[in-house]
Parts: structure tokens; C-alpha cells; sequence
């Protein structure tokens, strides 16, 4: 009787101290928390979606961030490995800057303080570097000018026409040409000091893109110059 008893006790007993063991275990933390700084003007942190991913890329939850920029998890969370991503509500400014919007690993590990990641988003050039390199460029853009003697329009020397697939020719006149890039040179640098004004940075899509079409901007005001010379 008393044998029987005891073995009632100890399978009432077993799983309870082995659920107790295995959660203990299991979760070793109840919460993950991390925050989102952004070292630019202008550019919001708070009401930001961030998701956390299990080691076996699952959403485990998503959250937004304050009005801070601090985000926070609640719940029981195994030791192991994580991701968090920037996955919604995220701003257009941050494009424009360094840093990592997501997937970025960490781990829980127990007992440690710092449970999560933190983002950080800041310029890869400060402000007032690019109000230096934008002088510079802008005095090697004057220079240059005197040097090729493109800062007046000048018609000495020939046009030449290149076959393009022999389906028609293009006129190239180096003197007309250099004279309208020293103009599209001036026209990029006022715009870059209007974005510094108002955006205060200059984004490297922008640089990108004028360096494309720069040249060939000036390449059509070089033709205009030329058909209307002709008339």
C-alpha cells in the first residue's frame, strides 16, 4: 500500500520536475530588445516594423520601434541563434545612408545583458566633408576651364561626323563640346549645393547618375549650339 503510494507521488512528481527542467532549459530570456540610430538630420526612427527570425528563418514576431527608435520582443526566447530585419514603414532616407537594414544574426545567450541587435544608419561622408569635396571639384572644374580654354565657346578647328552603324552620322565639334561641359558642370555643381541645402547630404545615386548623363547632356546642347549657328 505504502509502496504503491509513493509511486502515485513520484509519477505525479516526474513530469513536473521535468517540465520545470526542460522550460528552464529551453527559454532564456523573456525579452529582446535593440534600437535604431540615425546619425543624419531628418530621418525618423520611431514606427519602424522590425521582424525577428528563428535559425530556421521563420518570422518569430514583428514589432515597431518608438518614438526613440527602441523596439522591444516579449515572450519566452530559447537560447540560440536570431536575425532581425527592417521589414516595413522603413524610411526613403535610409537608402541614402550606410548601414544594414536586414537580415543581421545575433544570438541569446544566457544571463547576458544585451539581448538583440542594434541598427545604425549614418552618412559614409559627413556634411560638411561634402561641402569641402564640392569645392574642390568645383575648383578643379575652373581650372581646367582655363587650361582647355573652355570656359567661352569657340568654332576654331572642324566638326567631324562619326557613322553610327551606318545608319546615320554623328557631329562631334571638340571646341562647341568642351565650352557646353564647363556649362553642364556649373549646372550640376549649383544643384548639388541646392540638395546640400535642403537635404544636407548629396546621394550617391544622384553623383551616379549625373556622371552619366552630364556628358551626355552636354552633347545635345552642343548640337542645339550647332543647328542653330547654321541657320
Amino acid at each position: 500500500m505504502f509502496k504503491q503510494i509513493l509511486n502515485n507521488i513520484l509519477l505525479i512528481l516526474f513530469p513536473c520536475l521535468l517540465l520545470a527542467n526542460t522550460t528552464k532549459a529551453d527559454f532564456c530570456v523573456d525579452k529582446i530588445t535593440g534600437s535604431i540610430f540615425v546619425l543624419a538630420e531628418n530621418c525618423p526612427v520611431h514606427d519602424v516594423e522590425v521582424s525577428i527570425y528563428d535559425s530556421l528563418n521563420q518570422v518569430i514576431e514583428r514589432v515597431k520601434t518608438d518614438s526613440v527608435g527602441v523596439y522591444t520582443f516579449q515572450g519566452n526566447f530559447p537560447c540560440g541563434s536570431y536575425s532581425a530585419k527592417l521589414t516595413a514603414n522603413v524610411p526613403e532616407c535610409y537608402e541614402y545612408l550606410s548601414g544594414n537594414r536586414g537580415p543581421v544574426s545575433f544570438s541569446i545567450i544566457e544571463n547576458e545583458e544585451q539581448q538583440g541587435i542594434n541598427f545604425v544608419f549614418k552618412r559614409l561622408i559627413p556634411t560638411q566633408m561634402q561641402w569641402v569635396i564640392l569645392a574642390l571639384i568645383l575648383l578643379g572644374i575652373c581650372i581646367l576651364s582655363y587650361v582647355f580654354k573652355a570656359f567661352r565657346v569657340s568654332v576654331e578647328g572642324y566638326m567631324v561626323e562619326y557613322p553610327f552603324f551606318n545608319f546615320f552620322n554623328i557631329p562631334f565639334h571638340w571646341g562647341i563640346y568642351k565650352f557646353m561641359l564647363f556649362i553642364t558642370s556649373v549646372l550640376v555643381m549649383i544643384g548639388f549645393i541646392i540638395c546640400l541645402l535642403v537635404y544636407h547630404s548629396v546621394f550617391y545615386s544622384d553623383i551616379i547618375g549625373t556622371m552619366i548623363a552630364g556628358p551626355i547632356f552636354a552633347y545635345l546642347l552642343h548640337i542645339l549650339y550647332i543647328v542653330e549657328a547654321e541657320k
